[in-house]
């Protein structure tokens, strides 16, 4: 079976609803988002499945759009001050099995324009002890972190997510401010992220492309998942 292709009328659709974030004109071209993104997602997730399993079968790859993979596009507007009913850019998570309430896995967020395609994984955000984990094994593995974001990944992965202005404490200790690895200690999230393009996203290879980026993060989320005690 053909790998499914993701066609530049999916990034249309998300560029109009930018344009046009209103319930009354989701309704009015809902066909179109169930042809150009809700179903070859679900395809490009149904395609990724066997893929991602011999990577880790612990990567949840579920082709659904409730209950699955695939995110909604539906905004929680309660506690934002913007009030658009949707989001603009098609998300699929694949969180990592056991890890409860932690963000901890890959996600594929797809949104048109230059550079918004972004593979992610990490952790995201933890609860403190999670955060103190991953700190705490930063220190205690120097060897194992470095080989877990060597200079050549950070050359082509970006680190998200905000960070302490100040060393942490970590197992109740001041870490010092001249610590080798300060910057990734004072980070609230572990996430990294490789940079793709629409271009990337609607060529025939794009699965494989995808792929790749799983497989770069590889050694960064069994670090995290050992230092969060989740199997992976």
């Amino acid at each position: 079976m053909p790998a499914p292709v993701l066609t530049p009328a999916l990034f249309t659709f998300l560029r109009n609803l930018k344009r046009n974030n209103t319930a009354e004109w989701f309704h009015a071209h809902k066909a179109d988002y169930e042809q150009h993104v809700k179903a070859p997602l679900l395809a490009f997730i149904e395609a990724l499945q066997p893929r991602m399993a011999k990577v880790s079968p612990r990567i949840r790859v579920i082709p659904k759009a409730v209950g699955g993979s695939l995110q909604r596009l539906n905004r929680d507007t309660r506690f934002s001050k913007d009030k658009s009913p949707y989001k603009t850019a098609a998300s699929l998570h694949f969180p990592v099995e056991g890890a409860g309430d932690l963000l901890l896995g890959y996600h594929l967020t797809l949104a048109p324009g230059e550079g918004e395609v972004l593979s992610y994984y990490g952790l995201w955000e933890p609860d403190g002890p999670a955060l103190n984990a991953v700190r705490s094994r930063i220190i205690t593995a120097p060897g194992e972190w470095k080989k877990a974001a060597p200079r050549a990944f950070r050359a082509v992965h970006t680190f998200k997510g905000d960070s302490l202005k100040r060393a942490p404490k970590v197992n109740g200790e001041q870490v010092a401010d001249d610590h080798p690895s300060i910057e990734d200690l004072k980070r609230k999230s572990f996430a990294a992220c490789a940079t793709l393009d629409e271009k990337t996203a609607c060529a025939p290879d794009f699965l494989d492309r995808y792929m790749d980026t799983v497989k770069a993060g590889v050694p960064l989320m069994q670090f995290l998942c050992r230092a969060v005690d989740v199997k992976f």
